[in-house]
């Protein structure tokens, strides 16, 4: 019988998925994984993670992190090595090879929820991957229930918070319609990738909505999840945390608040915020 639950929050970057996943970690019936499809990226030093060295959230690698070790050793492998694909390719049914391997990364991706939930005694594992065709692939293959976070921040935000890091970690400024379009396309992407999950297993809420009552909707969130109703924390802080990637301001403790600094550079940009607005309420 499936008792236990894994909780996937699809999202586009920098639309506060590190924070939720934070927020909801609080609660003692929930372990967080954070982005575990970029786990084999992490481990053989590959283009994902490079921001922040490779390195679990504990500050350790994932070669050295027990946590993971332990993780590795219920798996019943010798190496974190071992494990050489967790990101799924939505072209994988083009060549035997990519299918063969596609299945593998499945099976593994159901040892590691196995494994962790044996070791932690939680009885939620937040995924925040993000991708909704690994979330999607995962539930049509899931070996417990699985339900859907759908987190949503205005198209605007995510394309100005996009560029302002790249600026920051690559010195490099986006064109900002180029971006924009690219976020609208992906917000339409997984809401038609969601499609594919039954309406009762998505609970699907804005960014500046939750944070308009924050309180009330965790409780909502709570509520569909199935775990014990948790007080909102004040700040967002790593409490003997393991998760992969996530915003580098993980690192920080941080106080908890809605971030509306984008809109004043909107503003400055009018043909940008306008077109932005348009795009946000289609999508």
């Amino acid at each position: 019988m499936k008792t236990n639950t894994i909780l996937y929050i699809v999202s586009d970057v920098r639309s506060g998925s590190t924070v939720l996943e934070n927020i909801l970690s609080k609660s003692k019936d929930i372990i967080s994984l954070g982005e575990l499809h970029l786990l084999d990226s992490h481990i053989h030093k590959g283009k994902w993670g490079a921001t922040w060295n490779w390195n679990c959230s504990c500050g350790k690698s994932f070669t050295t992190c027990e946590f993971w070790l332990s993780v590795y050793k219920e798996l019943g492998i010798k190496s974190a090595q071992e494990i050489t694909k967790t990101q799924l390719s939505e072209g994988y049914y083009n060549r035997k090879d990519d299918i063969s391997q596609h299945n593998e990364a499945i099976q593994i991706l159901n040892k590691i929820y196995q494994a962790v939930f044996k070791l932690s005694n939680c009885k939620v594992i937040i995924d925040s991957s993000k991708s909704p065709f690994q979330g999607v692939e995962l539930y049509k293959n899931r070996e417990n229930i699985f339900k859907f976070i759908h987190l949503k921040r205005d198209v605007r935000a995510v394309t100005i918070s996009k560029n302002k890091w790249s600026i920051k970690f690559f010195n490099k400024p986006l064109n900002l319609y180029k971006v924009l379009i690219n976020t609208f396309r992906y917000r339409a992407q997984s809401n038609s990738a969601l499609k594919n999950v039954k309406e009762e297993d998505i609970f699907t809420i804005g960014y500046e909505e939750f944070f308009e009552n924050p309180q009330h909707h965790l409780n909502k969130i709570a509520d569909f999840v199935g775990f014990q109703r948790i007080e909102m924390p004040e700040y967002m802080v790593l409490q003997n945390d393991h998760t992969i990637a996530g915003t580098p301001n993980r690192f920080e403790k941080r106080k908890i608040k809605l971030d509306e600094n984008w809109k004043e550079s909107a503003r400055k940009n009018p043909i940008f915020n306008a077109l932005g607005y348009i795009l946000n309420k289609l999508a």
